[in-house]
């Protein structure tokens, strides 16, 4: 069984079901196991047939918890026992009737209840004479006065009585009983108490219920009459003539008008003006809320909120709606909610149209916008219009008013989607530009789909140079009256045949080209047949060499020859310093410079496994690896002994002799994250003491008493360091 050797603080926590060390004895004296010593404060149950009960060891030996032999009851009591739960009553049979004469004294206790004394009957009717009362021979009476008589048996106040002007006392209670009554008793306060409970409390300045909303004020059938007030009236609910007009306690605002329809009118002009103000000393303002709770899932098209605009047009007067703002649920689904606002005028016919939507898109960050209603809907900019998206325009006639038209984009397509038509009329898209002059001279570009050309309808005029800086494709006809550039160069004729000169400037044609070419010996192609030079230099793009090594690796020398590496031997890898040509190394050569290390046995100060990016296989300390960024789990066993003659890295508060408080210096990793189990070295069993770990290097185990040394090893493992 476990084996506790220090202190067990359970924290304030209950020990639930627990079992008393339960042992046989025969003999009183004797406690656990026929332990008549033991240890002071420890407890046992002795369950022999001589005597079972709970025993404890105090300073004197064991002895029963509760050992009474029994509870006799004395003169004037009764009950008693001697054993169990034993009850003690006053025996008022032991006491005779008697009537209490002047001399007669009675026990009682001093203010503190501290000191038991006797009291005469004479001492308490003093004490109990008041005002009105007076005591002879230890006898109240009360003194007679206006309007009262002092009868045998009661004080007597006369019928209609005029003479009492006033009535002062600090305690005095007017009613028909205890239930019911006026009490003036509290300063300051007269309670009205009906019901046997306490209801209306008059205060200075104040009329209030006992309870809170315990009282009402007048009923459905018993009503005031007439209510008046200066000042601020406060009330949860308010209903005027059956009718509950503001609810919630809402003193300086509406709260919940439950309501159908609330109407608010003016014969002012501008008037009635209804303002939303906030006075709060930060960025906010008013809010005027619209909410449609279903009590159930909105659906889509729910009607959120509307404002609505009417007026009177110059008819017989008849109503008419002019306006009208709306908005509602576009989708209602969960995650993907979108709402919808909608504008709407009456038109030219008094019809209410939609004129502007803003609606929902279909993901995130859009929202679509709609403007006008009809083909004959006009929108009109009066300012600049910046369209930061693509404009898309859909009508059949789009007109630019405007002196200057920029286009950014360096490409217009027209005719789009022309791809789609496959008819004859898929060509002659190009541009019109209308003459001021003579509408029948409108000048045309057009492209002809059937000979893939532009066709031009009026004569081009160039005036000045035509520069190419790309390359031209095609047949250039006509007369060039201007300059033609090419590269930076003015080309001004054409040389043909054998009129080749390279000092002028003419464009060559082919054939004079070739005969230049010809007329100079030049070769005209190279190929194995006919190279008849040296090696192609690595200047000029070749190797540099007639031959290389057949599976050799190719080295480069800067200018001078590519050369080869033999082939690598069985084994071999290219190893590289970074100044000079890498070489083919493999056993103790290669390992020592890859820095493996030496011997059969491969040794590495870092292995990388994985991204670059993971952690790597470290030496953490000595003994200690750490994988990605975590010390792998470490352990030693130290015997709990002396280290004055050994190397054990265990000290004790009590050198050469058993003691209570061992030290242990670990020499792992630094930390406090070790686990330590103590373990019984003579059967094996673990045992629980105190550990502290006071610092990264030194872990302590503290007993509740002496053990013997080398008697105990504590087994300490790392467990890592926190989020590793």
């Amino acid at each position: 069984m476990p084996k506790f050797l220090n202190n067990i603080d359970l924290n304030s926590n209950q020990l639930l079901s627990p079992v008393i060390h339960v042992s046989s004895q025969s003999t009183i004296t004797n406690g656990p196991a026929g332990d008549a010593t033991g240890t002071e404060g420890q407890i046992f149950y002795n369950s022999h047939a001589n005597g079972k009960a709970l025993f404890f060891r105090d300073d004197s030996g064991w002895r029963p918890i509760g050992d009474i032999s029994g509870v006799t009851a004395g003169a004037g009591l009764s009950g008693g026992g001697t054993g169990g739960a034993v009850s003690l009553a006053i025996d008022i049979s032991e006491f005779s009737d008697v009537t209490p004469a002047n001399g007669d004294k009675l026990l009682t206790l001093d203010s503190d209840g501290s000191t038991e004394q006797l009291t005469t009957i004479a001492s308490l009717a003093t004490l109990f004479a008041g005002a009105g009362l007076t005591d002879s021979s230890s006898v109240m009476a009360v003194g007679q006065g206006n309007g009262i008589t002092v009868n045998a048996n009661d004080v007597a106040v006369t019928a209609a009585q005029t003479t009492i002007t006033s009535v002062l006392n600090a305690s005095l209670v007017i009613g028909r009983d205890a239930d019911n009554d006026i009490d003036f008793g509290t300063d300051n306060n007269i309670i009205f108490r009906a019901g046997a409970s306490d209801q209306i409390v008059l205060k200075d300045g104040a009329l209030e219920p006992v309870t809170d909303d315990d009282v009402d004020l007048g009923s459905g059938s018993k009503q005031f009459k007439n209510g008046y007030f200066d000042g601020t009236l406060e009330t949860d609910v308010l209903t005027i003539n059956g009718t509950n007009v503001l609810s919630g306690g809402i003193v300086t605002t509406l709260g919940t008008i439950s309501q159908d329809a609330v109407t608010f009118t003016s014969g002012t002009a501008s008037k009635p003006l209804f303002t939303l103000q906030n006075t709060a000393n930060d960025a906010t303002g008013a809010i005027l809320k619209f909410n449609k709770n279903r009590n159930a899932d909105a659906q889509d098209s729910d009607v959120l909120g509307e404002i609505e605009f009417w007026g009177y047009d110059d008819g017989t007067p008849s109503v008419q709606q002019y306006g009208e703002i709306i908005c509602k649920v576009a989708d209602a689904s969960d995650e993907a909610e979108g709402g919808r606002m909608d504008f709407s005028v009456a038109e030219h016919d008094g019809t209410l149209t939609r004129g502007l939507s803003i609606i929902d898109g279909n993901a995130d960050g859009e929202i679509d916008i709609t403007l006008g209603a009809g083909a004959n809907s006009i929108v009109t900019a009066t300012g600049d219009l910046i369209v930061t998206g693509d404009l898309t325009v859909s009508g059949d006639t789009t007109t630019v008013n405007t002196a200057t038209l920029n286009v950014e984009d360096k490409n217009i397509t027209l005719n789009y989607h022309a791809s789609s038509d496959t008819s004859s009329s898929a060509g002659g898209a190009g541009i019109t530009i209308q003459d001021a002059v003579n509408s029948s001279t409108d000048a045309t570009i057009l492209w002809d789909a059937t000979n893939d050309e532009f066709d031009f309808s009026h004569a081009i005029n160039v005036t000045g140079a035509i520069t190419a800086s790309g390359t031209i494709t095609g047949n250039l006809t006509g007369n060039v009256t201007g300059n033609l550039i090419i590269g930076g160069h003015t080309v001004n004729d054409i040389d043909i045949g054998s009129e080749f000169n390279d000092t002028d400037d003419h464009l060559m044609s082919s054939g004079a080209i070739k005969e230049k070419i010809e007329s100079y010996s030049y070769l005209t192609s190279v190929n194995n047949s006919n190279w008849s030079g040296t090696d192609l230099s690595v200047a000029n793009g070749g190797t540099g060499a007639s031959t290389l090594t057949d599976g050799g690796i190719l080295l480069g020398s800067g200018t001078g020859a590519i050369t080869a590496m033999a082939v690598l031997a069985d084994g071999e890898m290219i190893v590289g310093d970074g100044t000079t040509d890498p070489v083919a190394e493999s056993g103790a050569t290669l390992r020592t410079s890859i820095g493996v290390g030496t011997g059969d046995t491969p040794k590495f100060t870092g292995l990388d496994l994985g991204n670059a990016t993971d952690a790597t296989i470290t030496r953490a300390a000595a003994k200690h690896l750490q994988i990605e960024g975590a010390t792998i789990a470490t352990s030693k066993t130290f015997r709990l002994n002396d280290d004055e003659d050994s190397d054990n890295n265990v000290s004790s508060n009590n050198n050469g002799a058993a003691s209570t408080v061992f030290t242990i210096t670990h020499g792992m990793v630094e930390s406090r994250n070790y686990r330590v189990e103590v373990m019984d070295v003579s059967d094996y069993s673990t045992v629980y003491a105190d550990v502290t770990r006071p610092s990264n290097t030194t872990i302590v185990i503290t007993f509740a008493s002496n053990v013997a040394l080398n008697a105990y090893d504590a087994m300490v493992t790392y467990c890592g360091e926190h989020g590793a």
